[in-house]
C-alpha cells in the first residue's frame, strides 16, 4: 500500500512511494500504514543528567557601630569568592576525573551511554573507572582483559584513544572495531572517542537504505498535510531522517495536517553520520493528548523511547539503531 494523501492533497506522492512489489518485505511503511495501531504500555524514558554548581548568594549585613565597613565588605567579598574558586575549582576536578583529557569528550560520551546505552558497554580500564565513578554498575562494563582470544561480546563499544593505540594486543579489539558502526562521535583529532554499535553494513546496503529514505522523505515533504520550515524539508529531501520517523510522519498525515517544528540532532551522532531520530511536533488546538495518545499506540521498532511535553511542542525519540530494512519495499529514484 503506497502513502496517500486527503482529499485536496496532490496525487504524485503516492505514486513516487508505491512499493516495489518484487522485493521481499519484513518492515515496511506499506505495511505499517496497512494495519491499525496496538496499544501497548510505554517503556520508560532514559533521561539525560547534567549537574551544575550553584553557589547561595550570601549578603552582609553592615554594623552602625562598625569602624572599618569598607574593610569588612572586602572580607566578605573574598570569602565569596573564595568559596565560588573552591567550587569551581571542584567542578575542575570531577570533571577531570571523568574525562581525563583536555577537550573533556568523553563526558558528553558518557551522557550518551547514562541515556540511551542498554546492556553490556566494552571500553579501556580508564573510561570503565570514569563511568563506575560516575555511578554505573561495574558488571555492566567489560575491558579488553576479559575478552576470550577469538572475540568481544559487547552490546555498545565506546573505542577511546587508549583503546585504538595503546592496548599491547588488541586482536579481539580489532575484530571488535573493524566489526561494529559508530552511532556517534565526540571530538576531533587525536582525542575522539567513538561510540559503536555491533555489525557493519556494506556500501550497497547503505546506498539502498539511504535512497529509499530519501525516496519516503521527498515524498512526505512535498505532501500538503505535513507544514514544516525549509530546514526540516532540506533533512527529508536528503535522506537524514531515520526510517521510524518517517513513517510516523506517514501516519500522521493519514489523520490530518501535521506540523513538524523540527528535527532535533542528538549530540555526536550528526558527526557519525546517523539520520535524524528525533521529532519536535507542534501541538494541536485540542492539546497533546491526541498525539500522546497516538505515540503510546504505537508497537515493535516504531515504539518511541521518550514522548515528552516542551514548551515549544512535543518532543518524540527514538533508540539509536533503526532495524534494518524498514523501507526495504521502496525503490530510490
Amino acid at each position: 500500500m503506497a502513502l496517500t494523501s486527503g482529499p485536496g492533497d496532490s496525487d504524485h506522492a503516492s505514486e513516487e512511494l508505491r512499493p516495489n512489489r518484487s522485493k521481499r518485505t519484513t518492515i515496511s511503511v506499506a505495511e505499517l500504514l496497512g494495519r491499525p495501531p496496538r496499544l501497548v504500555a510505554r517503556s520508560d524514558q532514559p533521561v539525560l543528567v547534567s549537574t551544575s554548581p550553584s553557589h547561595g548568594h550570601r549578603r552582609a549585613r553592615g554594623d552602625r557601630g562598625q569602624r572599618h565597613p569598607a574593610l569588612l565588605g572586602g572580607l566578605v567579598v573574598l570569602i565569596v569568592a573564595g568559596l565560588s574558586g573552591l567550587g569551581m575549582l571542584s567542578a575542575r576536578l570531577e570533571e577531570r576525573s571523568i574525562a581525563g583529557d583536555a577537550n573533556a569528550v568523553a563526558i558528553p560520551a558518557r551522557q550518551w551511554l547514562d541515556a540511551y546505552a542498554r546492556g553490556l558497554v566494552l571500553t579501556d580500564d580508564g573510561f570503565r573507572a570514569r563511568l563506575v565513578q560516575a555511578g554505573w554498575d561495574s558488571g555492566r562494563v567489560a575491558t579488553p582483559a576479559s575478552c576470550p582470544r577469538a572475540a568481544c561480546s559487547f552490546n555498545w563499544l565506546v573505542a577511546t584513544p587508549a583503546m585504538r593505540v595503546d592496548l599491547p594486543d588488541k586482536g579481539p579489539i580489532d575484530a571488535a572495531l573493524n566489526g561494529s558502526t559508530p552511532i556517534a562521535v565526540f571530538g576531533s583529532g587525536g582525542d575522539w572517542v567513538e561510540i559503536r554499535h555491533p555489525g557493519v553494513r556494506t556500501s550497497e546496503q547503505i546506498a539502498t537504505e539511504l535512497r529509499a529514505r530519501t525516496t519516503v522523505g521527498q515524498a512526505l515533504s512535498r505532501l500538503p498535510r505535513i507544514a514544516a520550515d525549509p530546514e526540516v524539508r532540506a533533512l527529508l529531501d536528503s535522506g537524514q531522517v531515520d526510517p521510524r520517523v518517517l513513517a510516523m510522519l506517514a501516519m500522521l498525515a493519514q489523520r490530518g495536517t501535521i506540523r513538524v517544528l523540527e528535527l532535533p540532532a542528538v549530540r555526536g551522532e550528526d558527526a557519525a553520520g546517523q539520520p535524524r531520530r528525533q521529532m519536535l511536533l507542534a501541538i494541536p488546538p485540542d492539546g497533546a493528548g491526541s498525539l500522546t495518545q497516538f505515540f503510546a499506540a504505537q508497537s515493535g521498532p516504531y515504539r518511541p523511547v521518550s514522548v515528552s511535553q516542551i514548551p515549544t511542542g512535543l518532543l518524540v525519540g527514538y533508540p539509536p539503531v533503526a532495524p534494518p530494512d524498514l523501507l526495504d519495499a521502496f525503490d530510490g529514484p
